[in-house]
């Protein structure tokens, strides 16, 4: 990235400037925005991630720290409109999903189907089908903690109780005990 050009970055530009931050490289991430601005920064590849979604899918705390700080939208709805809160739930990565909750996320934001960052991290799996119960229920306490609404349905009418129930009873019970409710009818 050497020089501001008139029309903007280009499509590769772009491309990497994301890359950079699913990676959690600061310095590209940083020549990028002094070489195109600080209006930049929540330029969208061409699947519609920006580089906070990314960031926040990976896990990258320091980097959405960084790109928080040069003024990327904590609310950017990116591809399946998730926020990067949502992104931050995908990836159940507590430490991304504190840093957006402090900088005042919106919790409950939905995405195009509905589904809330309790919704997501409730019903996570990896591509092989494996939960990692353990950091679905961490993600889940940081999330109520925060207040997260858990009788909220998504588009089919599932809570996050409905995700977890009868798959991952433990992650189930954490939700009941922060008071989610079994009747809520479906829709």
């Amino acid at each position: 990235f050497n020089a501001k050009s008139a029309s903007g970055p280009s499509v590769a530009e772009i491309k990497a400037y994301v890359e950079a931050a699913k990676v959690g490289d600061i310095q590209k991430l940083t020549a990028f925005l002094d070489a195109f601005g600080n209006g930049a920064v929540d330029v969208a590849n061409k699947n519609g991630w920006s580089a906070l979604e990314a960031a926040c899918h990976k896990g990258q705390k320091d980097t959405v720290i960084f790109l928080l700080s040069r003024g990327a939208d904590i609310e950017r709805r990116g591809e399946h409109g998730h926020t990067p809160i949502i992104s931050a739930a995908i990836g159940l990565d507590r430490d991304t999903a504190e840093v957006l909750l402090q900088r005042g996320a919106k919790i409950d934001a939905q995405d195009i189907h509905q589904k809330t960052a309790l919704i997501v991290a409730a019903g996570m799996v990896d591509p092989q089908g494996q939960a990692d119960t353990t950091r679905i229920k961490s993600m889940l306490q940081l999330l109520i903690a925060h207040h997260a609404k858990t009788e909220i349905q998504d588009e089919t009418g599932d809570t996050a109780l409905a995700k977890a129930f009868g798959r991952f009873n433990d992650v189930a019970q954490v939700l009941m005990d922060a008071g989610a409710r079994t009747d809520v009818p479906n829709k």
